[in-house]
């Protein structure tokens, strides 16, 4: 297993926020975070924008435009620092 600490960037109106999560993946497999921002409000329907270029990896609009959400930071973590974020987030 490998363990994933991951740090979305979102942009609602002129507001600026982020959302922190942990993942797990199987094997040696990396975590798709890409298709997580993408899939970030539902449905799959984050589109791909030439905006701002963080982490490798454009801008997914939802709700017309009016939401952005990106990756800002994908990093792999230990079992232990996973089991201490557990009990945290």
């Amino acid at each position: 297993m490998k363990y994933w600490f991951l740090k979305i960037g979102i942009r609602s109106g002129e507001y600026e926020f982020n959302s922190i999560s942990i993942h797990k993946t199987k094997d040696k497999e990396k975590f798709d975070a890409e298709a997580y921002a993408k899939d970030f409000y539902g449905n799959g329907d984050g589109e791909d924008g030439e905006g701002e270029d963080t982490y490798n990896s454009g801008d997914y609009y939802f709700d017309c435009g009016c939401i952005a959400c990106w990756v800002e930071n994908i990093k792999e973590i230990t079992l232990k620092e996973y089991n201490a974020l557990n009990k945290l987030i």
